[in-house]
């Protein structure tokens, strides 16, 4: 256990900028390992860089704050890692990140560990509210199979940022979510849960959640996550039939190698539920998008130039 906090750097990594593995953990919610209440450039609270930099989170760890219901209203509030890109995290050349695993070496081998915390309560500027990931140099893993990515926000008056309120990722970024649950995160553009270009892919087994579960429909920004367009995922490629650079959606799914696809189900109970595309986020897109409540697209699930496979699994109760 124990906390970084108060740190600020001009450029990556507020509160700690490693090349090497981070591992956080702690036993209960009194007594955590944390990391909150820092800035940067990149990564408020942590900048991972190169295939040596890997983060394994645990216990009741957080980066953030734990608990919070609601994103946080600006970049002024307490408790918060902020950024212009990946106000927790910033992860770029390989680097990867495992919630919910002391070690990872495959599924197989690799025996998951509960994580009650994770990445929570973050604020970036431009882009990846929670997690920024850029996977132009070399390939990005995410594994999560417990924890939460939740009441994060990216917010911003121009139209070219405000993208992936939860998870920001580009270029090759792979995500595997066999549990756990991305949920109350905001973005004023696009993606409010998962923002997903270029050759980037999402994979959701098991118990993952994007949202929140219930039968009733969302019907506002106090339901699962909110964006202008993606309330749950924005997936967009670059087109031009350019086929490598479409980003991937897959539900039931645990692997695609590009030869052969393996299946795990997702449970019916789980999946893409109760996320909002408002079409309009307060006064910024009256003023500067030019849109009126009630014209988002994608409650649930928003692709352009993007795959969207759903084997099993529910995408449900979402509104646009």
């Amino acid at each position: 256990s124990g906390t970084i906090a108060y740190n600020c750097a001009s450029t990556n990594g507020g509160g700690i900028y490693s090349t090497t593995t981070v591992n956080m953990t702690s036993s209960s919610d009194s007594q955590y390992s944390s990391i909150t209440n820092n800035s940067a450039n990149n990564g408020g609270g942590l900048f991972l860089s190169g295939t040596d930099a890997k983060l394994f989170m645990t216990g009741y760890a957080i980066i953030g704050t734990n608990g919070q219901s609601a994103p946080p209203s600006d970049n002024t509030v307490s408790g918060i890692n902020k950024a212009k890109m990946g106000g927790g995290i910033y992860a770029e050349s390989g680097a990867s990140m495992y919630f919910g695993y002391s070690s990872y070496t495959n599924s197989e081998t690799n025996t998951a560990v509960t994580l009650n915390g994770g990445v929570c309560y973050n604020y970036a500027s431009q882009y990846g509210g929670g997690i920024y990931c850029n996977g132009y140099v070399s390939a990005i893993e995410i594994r999560m199979n417990s924890g939460n990515i939740n009441a994060n926000k990216t917010y911003n008056t121009s139209t070219s940022y405000g993208m992936g309120g939860g998870v920001w990722m580009n270029y090759s970024c792979d995500l595997y979510m066999s549990g756990g649950t991305i949920n109350k995160n905001f973005a004023s553009r696009f993606g409010g849960g998962v923002y997903l270009s270029k050759d980037a892919r999402l994979f959701m087994y098991g118990t993952a959640l994007i949202g929140e579960t219930g039968a009733t429909l969302a019907t506002d920004s106090s339901y699962g996550n909110t964006a202008i367009t993606g309330g749950g995922v924005y997936a967009k490629g670059e087109g031009g039939g350019n086929e490598d650079k479409r980003p991937r959606v897959f539900l039931g799914v645990h692997r695609d190698t590009g030869e052969s696809i393996s299946f795990t189900d997702l449970d019916s109970d789980y999946g893409i539920r109760r996320n909002y595309a408002s079409g309009a986020i307060s006064d910024i897109e009256y003023t500067v998008n030019n849109v009126a409540p009630g014209t988002g697209f994608g409650g649930g699930v928003y692709c352009e130039h993007a795959c969207f496979y759903a084997r099993t699994g529910t995408v449900g109760y979402n509104l646009a």
